[in-house]
């Protein structure tokens, strides 16, 4: 399996901020960028357009701040809805999450700051073979431009990388070597 990036959200949160700089780590790295929400199987298909919805926001708020940099296919993006059993979702949403991250082991979990609790947050982590908490208060709107990517990415979070991962990240030397740099400083 490639690489890829796994972002989660809930629809009825703003999740932009989030995912303009999942995107723009999905671009610099060239790999997929996978959503994934959780549903109530009861509502799940009122859910589900909530879902397409706040992506389509999303999506189109990132298509123009990013500009024509990438051509839209260069970006390959996957949509996943977890199904909760019971009618409050978010309750399932941290142990689903953690079952679906324990199966990528070439995947890089990008965790929104606010989204999970502590011990949610500490739970997915220890599920993840490479993870990546965004920190709280900072804009994390992305312009391809700016140094605000790597301002963010300064200011996160870095659990871990796994090997599979930084051998991705290595194609672009200066991009790994900046990576490697960063996971390399002490937490």
């Amino acid at each position: 399996m490639k690489s890829c990036i796994v972002y989660p959200f809930l629809s009825h949160l703003n999740f932009s901020s989030g995912y303009f700089w999942a995107m723009e780590l999905a671009r610099k790295i060239s790999v997929p960028l996978v959503l994934v929400t959780i549903v109530s199987r009861k509502y799940s298909q009122r859910e589900k357009k909530a879902f397409h919805h706040a992506y389509t926001q999303a999506h189109a708020a990132y298509t123009l701040q990013a500009g024509n940099i990438l051509p839209e296919s260069s970006i390959n993006t996957q949509h996943i809805c977890l199904e909760a059993e019971g009618l409050c979702p978010i309750d399932e949403f941290a142990p689903k999450l953690a079952a679906f991250a324990a199966q990528k082991t070439d995947a890089i979990l990008v965790l929104p700051p606010d989204l999970f609790s502590t011990a949610d947050q500490a739970q997915l982590i220890d599920s993840s073979y490479s993870a990546i908490l965004l920190p709280q208060g900072i804009d994390q709107t992305v312009t391809p431009a700016s140094e605000k990517f790597y301002d963010v990415f300064r200011s996160s979070h870095h659990v871990r990388m796994h090997r599979k991962v930084l051998h991705e990240l290595s194609k672009d030397r200066a991009l790994f070597n900046y990576f490697t740099s960063v996971f390399g400083r002490k937490h």
